[in-house]
C-alpha cells in the first residue's frame, strides 16, 4: 500500500479523534446518563464488504451497545460463520467508541477487536471513522477503516475506504440506501464492493430488508453477486 495512502488513512482518524475529550468531560454521571441498546438479526446470508462469510448459508447475529451521554460507547456483536473450511464457525467482535455531532457532521470514531474463538490466530485489530451529514430527509457519509500490519493479516495492513447513503421514499415507511466500497491490502487488491437494497419499518422495532451486493475483483467466488434478505429487530 502507497505511503501516502496509509498516512492519508490515519490523518483522517486522528481529527476525527480530536473532538473526543471535550465532550467527554461532564460533571459526575446522573441517574439516566447510561443507555443501553441492542439488535438481534437474521440473513439469508452474512456478507463482510461484498464476501460472504457463511458460505452463503444464512446468519443469526445480535450485538448489544452501551453508550454514555458524551458518546462515549462500548459494542459487543456475535455472529455464525465458516470460515476456514468450517473450522471457525463464531464470530465475537467487541468495539470501543466515541460518537457525536461536530461541525455539523454525525462522527463516529473507535476501534474493534475482530475474534474467532475456534482459532485466535484469525483475531485481528481495526480502528474506524465514520461521518455523515443530513442533506434534507436523506443522509450521505463516508468511513475509514484501517487495520495496521499484525500477524493475523499476515503481517501486512488494509485499508478500506467507503460511501454510504440512505433516503426515506416519500410518506412510506420504506428507506432505500447503498453503499460503495473500495479495499486494499491483506483483504483485498484494489477489490470493489457495493450493495442497493431497501428497509421497511414493520414498527415495534422490526424491519425487513431485501438487497443486492456485488464486488469486482474479489478473487473469491464467495463474492459473486447476489440477493439478500434480512429480518431485525432493535430496542
Amino acid at each position: 500500500m502507497p505511503q501516502q495512502t496509509m498516512l492519508a488513512a490515519l490523518g483522517v482518524v486522528a481529527l476525527a479523534s480530536i473532538g473526543a475529550p471535550a465532550h467527554a468531560e461532564e460533571a459526575p454521571t446522573p441517574a439516566g446518563a447510561w443507555s443501553l441498546s441492542g439488535a438481534v438479526e437474521a440473513n439469508s446470508d452474512y456478507r463482510f464488504r461484498g464476501v460472504s462469510l457463511s458460505d452463503h448459508d444464512p446468519q443469526i447475529s445480535a450485538s448489544l451497545t452501551l453508550a454514555y451521554r458524551s458518546g462515549i460507547y462500548g459494542n459487543v456483536w456475535a455472529s455464525n460463520v465458516q470460515l476456514d473450511g468450517g473450522a471457525v464457525d463464531a464470530e465475537t467482535d467487541v468495539a470501543l467508541g466515541w460518537s457525536g455531532r461536530l461541525a455539523g457532521l454525525e462522527l463516529d470514531v473507535g476501534s474493534a477487536y475482530y475474534l474467532y474463538p475456534a482459532k485466535a490466530r484469525f483475531n485481528y485489530v481495526e480502528f474506524y471513522t465514520k461521518a455523515a451529514r443530513h442533506l434534507g430527509r436523506a443522509t450521505l457519509g463516508v468511513a475509514v477503516n484501517y487495520a495496521p500490519a499484525q500477524a493475523a493479516l499476515g503481517d501486512a495492513d488494509n485499508l478500506y475506504l467507503s460511501t454510504f447513503a440512505e433516503a426515506p421514499i416519500g410518506t412510506m415507511p420504506v428507506t432505500v440506501h447503498g453503499a460503495l466500497g473500495v479495499e486494499d491490502g491483506a483483504f483485498g487488491d484494489r477489490k470493489v464492493d457495493w450493495r442497493i437494497g431497501l428497509r421497511y419499518d414493520l414498527g415495534a422495532g422490526l424491519g425487513a430488508t431485501v438487497d443486492y451486493v456485488d464486488t469486482a475483483r474479489a478473487g473469491t467466488p464467495l463474492a459473486r453477486a447476489g440477493l439478500l434478505a434480512g429480518l431485525s429487530w432493535g430496542f
